[in-house]
């Protein structure tokens, strides 16, 4: 490996875990602001059937004003939150991404 490439991995990386902690600040803030996730979830899943597909993905985030991601960039956002790749999201698989890791 060329020392230009090791910079750039060690960049890279730098980046992600700093992406990480951000994310774990605001789930903590979020929490702290005493967020109730479930009645978040069920604004997202408006079937109420207990499975959050890209759709209804698309149209939370429409909705909160988040603009200007294309498909890929929602399924690759959908993809950290479902565990059993079937394209949706359970109300579990939800709580369990949205409550922090680290702990502060």
């Amino acid at each position: 490996m060329t020392k230009e490439t090791a910079n750039r991995l060690a960049r890279l990386w730098a980046n992600i875990l700093k992406a990480e902690q951000i994310m774990e600040e605001a789930k903590t803030r979020m929490l702290r602001c005493k967020v109730n996730l479930q009645d978040v979830y069920g604004t997202i899943d408006k079937k109420g059937v207990g499975k959050v597909d890209q759709a209804m993905m698309n149209d939370f985030l429409r909705k909160c004003g988040v603009v200007g991601y294309n498909e890929l960039e929602v399924r690759s956002l959908m993809n950290r939150f479902e565990r059993k790749e079937e394209g949706i999201i359970s109300y579990y698989d939800f709580i369990d991404e949205m409550l922090p890791r680290i702990s502060q």
